[in-house]
């Protein structure tokens, strides 16, 4: 299997990169991005270790490392990592950016209603 950095995680990369540098040492930055390329492989040698996470579309799989949520999926000519997030954000939100998320019930004409009164249903 093979790893691809798409979407947004190049510039999420970039900005941990960045980030590191202005308030860690350089050394510091590159030993921590050395980790999330040795996270990466690891991720691409055991692609299936979290669970995926149906809620949203495509369903997507993370791994937490330290200070970031590493999000991808997982496909039939190897992995995809969509984004490199940093755990201070809003995963839920963040991801909503990069996958739609899936709605819990489906759409309204698709779903079973017995006897709806429109005059006392507090959603109508």
């Amino acid at each position: 299997m093979r790893d691809t950095i798409g979407g947004a995680a190049s510039p999420d990369l970039e900005e941990a990169s960045d980030y590191g540098d202005a308030v860690f040492e350089v050394v510091e930055t590159h030993r921590y991005l050395v980790e999330l390329d040795t996270i990466l492989k690891t991720i691409v040698d055991f692609p299936e270790l979290p669970r995926e996470r149906g809620e949203y579309q495509p369903p997507v799989r993370i791994h937490r490392h330290r200070h970031h949520y590493l999000v991808y999926t997982v496909q039939p000519d190897g992995v995809r990592i969509l984004r490199v997030l940093r755990v201070e954000l809003d995963l839920d939100r963040s991801l909503r950016r990069t996958c739609q998320q899936r709605p819990l019930l489906p759409p309204p004409e698709t779903r079973y209603t017995a006897r709806h009164d429109e005059d006392t249903c507090p959603d109508c």
